[in-house]
């Protein structure tokens, strides 16, 4: 993920390929979703403190 940031930088077809206009820069890729995968166990960890302000 931390590498498209960089590519998208570098070659500016990739933001026209997915509507960005020339004129705003792309900061961050975040990646969203679900794994295709099916794990056999999952980390034990405490639900995050999430607040919106």
């Amino acid at each position: 993920i931390g590498f498209a940031h960089e590519a998208m930088k570098n070659d500016s077809s990739i933001a026209r390929e997915i509507n960005i206009p020339g004129h705003e820069k792309i900061h961050a890729v975040i990646a969203l979703g679900y794994p295709n995968e099916m794990y056999q166990s999952i980390t034990g960890r405490k639900k995050p403190v999430t607040r919106f302000i």
